[in-house]
């Protein structure tokens, strides 16, 4: 699979290398290609292992704007099972989608909650999204209908330019929405899978953002089953896992 990935890197490099700019492809065509092989390589995974590094926006009454940082670890595994740890400076929780339920667990707060959840990651990314009304980027990024949800909600698709990204060059694409914008690098060199994801909130008029530098890659790799079974430490109390308002949904920062 890598090798065929690298292949379709390749050719997309020497054409866009081998073809004068003003020959190209529009802006939103050449996002267009890379977004799709992006997502194909992620959705084409059975597994996926991944850690992000986190920096993130807390907005006061007053608009002031704080930053604080952390790491995501994000295990998938297809169809119907994720893991994922966060550990911030405000946060250290822990969800699994067992492909019966959604289980979130606030070790700060030494409390746990549980969903009914039957289907695919997709689906739980839905009951957590959609129906609650919580912005989770990450696992809709891996939850392997990414393009397709792109396709729906977006306004603007634009190439921006190749930068570096700790050395590795990487497209760089803008993707516009009505409640959010995205920024995307995307590795130009070799596996075409994200480096860096900004996530800009344009509803808010202070318009928070979250940064994700991706690293640690591992594709169709085996993982543990153990990962993806839910642990819940003895002593923590029972709540409701996804309120249906906004307000708490948000305290769980399952983000």
């Amino acid at each position: 699979m890598h090798y065929a990935l690298r292949t379709v890197a390749m050719i997309v490099a020497i054409f866009f290398a081998a073809t004068p700019l003003s020959a190209q492809q529009t802006s939103h065509d050449r996002s267009t290609l890379i977004l799709g092989i992006m997502s194909n390589a992620l959705a084409g995974a059975e597994t996926i292992k991944v850690r992000a590094e986190k920096i993130f926006d807390e907005v006061l009454p007053t608009g002031q704007k704080l930053q604080y940082s952390g790491f995501v670890d994000i295990g998938i595994e297809r169809p119907n099972r994720f893991y994922v740890r966060e550990t911030t400076d405000l946060s250290d929780r822990e969800a699994w989608h067992t492909g019966d339920e959604i289980v979130l667990v606030d070790h700060n707060n030494a409390v746990y909650g549980v969903q009914p959840s039957e289907g695919t990651i997709e689906r739980a990314r839905y009951t957590i999204s959609e129906v609650q009304g919580a912005i989770l980027p990450l696992l809709e990024l891996f939850s392997g209908q990414f393009y397709q949800n792109v396709q729906k909600k977006l306004l603007t698709l634009r190439y921006i330019a190749q930068h570096k990204v700790g050395g590795i060059a990487a497209d760089h694409i803008l993707l516009l929405g009505e409640r959010v914008n995205v920024q995307l690098w995307v590795d130009a060199e070799d596996n075409r899978l994200p480096l860096k994801m900004v996530v800009t909130f344009v509803l808010d008029r202070t318009q928070p953002q979250w940064i994700y530098r991706f690293s640690r890659w591992e594709l169709d790799r085996d993982l543990s089953d153990q990962l993806f079974q839910p642990h819940v430490p003895e002593g923590y109390s029972f709540v409701p896992a996804l309120p249906l308002d906004r307000e708490s949904a948000s305290k769980w920062r399952l983000r």
